[in-house]
């Protein structure tokens, strides 16, 4: 189709304007939880091999917040069972958990000094909301799957300040270290080199 266009990101997103709450929350993960998966995500992949980066990207999380002296949030996605699911991975302590209000969405990653993500749009928002954002693009490496894939359809390297493709505790650490430790200016530069390209705000 030809045409102008204009990229205004997330048309939800930019109804919710901006506010600078006091950060409440040092790390927010946004959860990616699903009740009833399916059995297989393709048709050489099951649910639990899918699955199966989210449950070690929590824990690394919850190490790294303990080491740091940072408390941990879940925010829910809002399925049945959800709380149950991250008790199994981390127990009860060292985490907390915040259920699903999709009111409250942008109001919790603006109280966040960082948000952490695999793939969610709510992760993508954050980033364009100028949120310190922390991006772990983990799944399973199918073809088939390229749309989970970091900024796609960007080509982006696997790797990068304040995203990766490595499932290891030292690569979960280094892309947190950069994002919780970087200077404000460092950030802001970070973001405004990187945000048209992943989401805009408008």
């Amino acid at each position: 189709i030809n045409g102008k266009f204009f990229s205004i990101g997330s048309f939800k997103s930019n109804s919710y304007k901006f506010k600078s709450y006091k950060k409440k929350f040092d790390l927010l993960y946004i959860s990616s939880y699903q009740s009833n998966p399916p059995q297989r995500m393709t048709p050489n992949l099951t649910w639990a091999e899918f699955d199966r980066p989210q449950r070690i990207l929590v824990k690394n999380l919850q190490i790294y917040a303990k080491k740091n002296k940072m408390n941990f949030f879940i925010c829910a996605r809002g399925s049945d069972n959800e709380k149950e699911y991250y008790q199994d991975i981390l127990g009860n302590s060292g985490w907390n958990f915040l259920p699903s209000d999709r009111s409250k969405s942008y109001q919790y990653i603006d109280q966040a000094k960082v948000t952490i993500t695999i793939n969610s749009t709510l992760g993508y928002e954050s980033f364009a909301r100028g949120n310190r954002t922390a991006f772990f693009s983990i799944r399973p490496r199918e073809k088939i799957l390229k749309t989970v894939k970091f900024a796609w359809p960007i080509n982006i390297p696997n790797k990068g300040f304040f995203w990766t493709n490595n499932l290891s505790r030292e690569a979960c650490f280094k892309v947190m270290n950069n994002v919780t430790k970087c200077s404000e200016k460092k950030w802001k530069k970070i973001y405004k080199r990187y945000s048209k390209k992943i989401m805009s705000k408008n």
